[in-house]
């Protein structure tokens, strides 16, 4: 049988989730695939249950990894795959049972050398659950089905930065010569595939379909460490040393790096008592200063190709680091308070939020990001009555009373004190409410920008 899709599963210690993110590649539409299961030494079960899967699948390859390198793992598999194309699932995912029949024939169809659709964000809860968002692209054109040329489009560096929720051609990965860094640990080795993939594309193809559970947060995941600012100084220091990185992406690389660096040197922070010299890799951001600096000297990027929130951010560490970190450590501890009086105001009572606009969905995905479980949304708009946001349902405000003893969070901008008085005209007293309507600037911020609470 000829293999059409090799799907690539680098494990390391994910015991709790590797049955499932193997079942789910295993129940694919698409026959004719291959699974390899990469694993560098699990010593948590992980290794006996791919051995025993294995063993009751054909399908199934299991390739044992002498380091512990994501990137070295994912190199592994690329040379062993039989497949003319290229899929990943990392093994604490799950994707759904039409991903890879959906991915190859539009990419076969486009003749694309790389073909995406898009993700859930799957959130842990405080109780052991899990809640799911669905997680568009941000760019408009990306809302539909669009095939196109990075060359002719390419900010799509700044805007795709996921690698699992595709495939990609092997012919074409190994003609360009594109591998992932292979440092030890499992953070950022995949900037310079990706970037890579992108820089050389002739066609790339985004499918505006949702069909991988991505789990944003997890205990021990390699997403919060604190040597994230390390991983993410080594994959961009090598990424752009790369010559074959053409001058029209550039711009769009460096645009992506400014935010994303910072967004590691935040959560850093948070994990180093906010002082930079306690840094894991200090040397890292004097690296990023510098870097950043030779962009704008040689034309290549300005501050002013940001959007304003990312534009506002990135000028204030540059002009003044020291006022940065502080602002950012009173981001943090304004979040913390927020945080505890919400979780206290609502007790063990259902929480809804009232409203699904800006407001609404920024709480939304807050809230979930921080483990803390939204029961249902409230919204006086008739039209979004009975629909699904985020996976929760919309209710009016008379329905939403009815589901009992809850307590609303109220997100609204000019019409909070209105709300709040309407529920209380349907029976709900106001120490069952909290309005959150934007203006405190540092809370909103914060909500906005802040990377995942430790």
């Amino acid at each position: 049988m000829s293999i059409k899709v090799s799907i690539i599963l680098p494990s390391y210690n994910v015991t709790n989730y590797i049955e499932q993110c193997v079942k789910s590649v295993l129940d694919q539409t698409l026959q004719e695939i291959e699974i390899l299961c990469v694993d560098a030494g699990s010593t948590d079960g992980t290794l006996e249950k791919l051995e025993k899967l294995a063993d009751d699948n054909p399908k199934i390859r299991l390739i044992h990894s002498e380091k512990k390198s994501y990137g070295y793992q994912m190199n592994l598999g690329i040379r062993e795959a039989k497949g003319e194309y290229i899929g990943i699932v990392e093994t604490d995912d799950f994707v759904d049972p039409d991903m890879f029949e959906i991915l190859y024939r539009r990419a076969s169809k486009d003749n694309a050398d790389m073909a995406k659709g898009v993700l859930y964000e799957v959130y842990a809860t405080e109780d052991g659950g899990e809640n799911e968002i669905l997680s568009d692209y941000i760019p408009v054109r990306y809302m539909t089905d669009i095939t196109f040329s990075p060359d002719e489009q390419p900010d799509v560096h700044d805007w795709d930065g996921n690698i699992w929720n595709g495939i990609y051609r092997k012919e074409f990965l190994t003609n360009h010569e594109i591998w992932f860094q292979e440092t030890p640990g499992a953070s950022y080795q995949d900037i310079a595939f990706q970037q890579m993939v992108l820089n050389e594309a002739n066609r790339v193809t985004f499918l505006h379909a949702h069909f991988y559970h991505y789990r944003k947060v997890r205990p021990g995941a390699s997403t919060w460490n604190p040597k994230c600012v390390r991983y993410i100084y080594d994959a961009y220091r090598g990424l752009l040393a790369d010559p074959r990185i053409k001058d029209s992406h550039r711009k769009y690389i460096y645009m992506r790096m400014s935010t994303a660096f910072l967004y590691e040197f935040r959560k850093a922070l948070c994990m180093c008592g906010y002082r930079i010299e306690n840094l894991e890799c200090p040397e890292a951001v004097d690296w990023y200063r510098a870097e950043i600096g030779n962009g704008i000297r040689e034309g290549v990027f300005r501050f002013g190709d940001l959007s304003e929130v990312n534009q506002r951010d990135v000028t204030l560490f540059f002009t003044d680091t020291e006022c940065y970190v502080k602002t950012w450590k009173e981001k943090a501890e304004a979040l913390y308070e927020w945080l505890a009086r919400l979780k206290e105001a609502v007790g063990g009572r259902s929480l809804f939020v009232f409203g699904v606009g800006q407001y609404g969905q920024l709480l939304i995905r807050f809230l979930m990001r921080n483990g803390v479980w939204v029961d249902g949304l409230v919204d006086n708009q008739k039209g979004k009555h009975n629909t699904r946001y985020f996976g929760l349902n919309v209710f009016s405000a008379a329905d939403a009373v009815r589901q009992g003893d809850c307590f609303y969070l109220i997100a609204n901008k000019k019409a909070g004190l209105q709300i709040r008085a309407q529920l209380q005209k349907l029976g709900v007293s106001e120490e069952s409410t909290m309005i959150f309507d934007g203006t405190d600037q540092t809370l909103f911020d914060g909500m906005g920008m802040y990377p995942i609470l430790p």
